[in-house]
């Protein structure tokens, strides 16, 4: 019995993913190699499996310029762009196409100098993926079993020094099982798309072998897989059974020690009967416990590495010297202000000093008009009071004259006053 069909029997082990139906533009004719692949394939009715009656089998996703962040082997985040993702998923067949596609610039004399770089990820290697919208950016998060395969062309890349950092970083992916895939802002594909691949993975989907036949590339020269050394063949046991082999000749070792006077057993060859097929599931299971066991150590890893991080949290955003830059920063700008203050305040000041000279000049001038005029007429006036008065005082004068005069004996008058 396969080990994944097994652990998916036991464990309902269901990885969560999401897919995004992003349409992209090729730079010559407007359509990438993948989609004139799917155009060459055939199913077996003899149509082309994206007509629009078997449309809806099929989940094709083309997002370009994405930024892929992972963690090198110091823990440190190193993130790359820009980073084309494309999907392609058959449901009908139970099939799909994952990889990461990067163009890089080489130094040659053809024309056409642009080599594309591949990140093949084969679903049967895929232990999740991750769908994330955190502030409107939208990211998949691949957690794999085994590292992608890195597809390159049969000639040697010499890469020219704008592009070297961008290979680098794809050869950088290609060794690591985790990392982020955060989608461009431009992208307007809906949620409901990009949540819908959540169930595709129950039964776990397999390698299209047509889209992902490796001949196709590089105009029918072929690609190769360049960390093919460090992947292990399909026809290779896999670790986790080596991991098993190991625990049970460990537990062999152990038993024969425990009854050294029992005689060795001798392999016994496998018969079709319902005692080997009871066996092959109890041979199975150490595999399987090996793999829980691996998860559920990558799960206390990550648990500790968050507690690490949260542990290490400093309330102030910056460090030592950064913030004593920023309060440098910060007091330069407020000593400018304050100058820029002060001489706007200066400007300001001697501005209102005029106009308040002014005002005080011409209220003087009005002050003096107006006790000039009040002169004139209080002049005026007294003179008026001055002629009244002596009119009136002669006129006292000549009746008081003449009502004390006397007549004399001659007929004449004395207007002399008499004491």
């Amino acid at each position: 019995m396969d080990t994944f069909g097994v652990l998916n029997e036991l464990t309902c082990f269901r990885p969560s993913r999401q897919s995004q139906h992003c349409v992209g533009d090729d730079e010559h004719d407007g359509t990438t190699d993948l989609d004139k692949k799917i155009d060459d394939v055939e199913d077996t009715t003899g149509h082309n499996p994206l007509q629009p009656a078997t449309r809806l089998d099929i989940i094709q996703i083309h997002c370009s310029n994405n930024r892929v962040s992972w963690g090198d082997k110091d823990g440190d985040l190193q993130c790359t762009d820009p980073l084309d993702l494309e999907i392609v998923i058959d449901t009908s067949a139970n099939t799909a196409l994952l990889r990461l596609c990067g163009e890089v610039y080489i130094n040659c004399r053809n024309p056409f100098n642009r080599r594309a770089i591949y990140l093949y990820i084969r679903p049967e290697n895929i232990v999740s993926i991750t769908y994330r919208n955190d502030n409107n950016t939208r990211s998949l998060s691949f957690s794999l079993q085994r590292k992608p395969d890195l597809i390159t062309p049969k000639e040697p890349i010499n890469a020219r020094p704008r592009s070297q950092a961008l290979l680098d970083a794809i050869m950088a992916i290609s060794t690591v099982t985790d990392f982020t895939v955060r989608l461009d802002s431009s992208s307007t594909a809906p949620a409901h798309l990009l949540k819908k691949v959540a169930s595709i993975f129950s039964p776990r989907p397999t390698w299209n072998d047509e889209l992902g036949n490796l001949s196709r590339l590089y105009e029918g020269e072929g690609g190769l897989v360049a960390n093919a050394n460090m992947a292990t063949s399909p026809v290779a046991s896999t670790d986790l059974e080596d991991d098993a082999r190991t625990d049970l000749e460990d537990g062999a070792h152990t038993e024969s020690e425990a009854h050294p006077d029992r005689p060795p057993q001798k392999r016994k060859r496998d018969s079709p009967d319902i005692e080997s097929d009871s066996s092959s599931t109890k041979s199975d299971m150490p595999s399987i416990n090996v793999m829980l066991r691996k998860m559920e150590q990558r799960i206390m890893n990550s648990i500790q590495q968050l507690g690490q991080k949260l542990d290490d949290v400093d309330p102030c955003r910056y460090g030592t010297e950064e913030r004593e830059d920023v309060m440098a920063e910060v007091t330069q700008r407020c000593d400018d202000e304050f100058i820029d203050l002060k001489v706007e305040s200066a400007d300001v000041f001697e501005e209102v000093k005029g106009d308040v000279e002014r005002v005080l000049n011409q209220v003087d001038d009005d002050v003096k008009e107006r006790i000039d005029v009040l002169e004139d007429e209080l002049d005026e006036r007294l003179r008026s009071y001055a002629k009244e008065a002596a009119e009136a005082a002669a006129e006292k004068y000549v009746k008081e004259t003449l009502l004390n005069a006397s007549w004399r004996m001659d007929g004449t008058m004395s207007i002399q006053r008499q004491p």
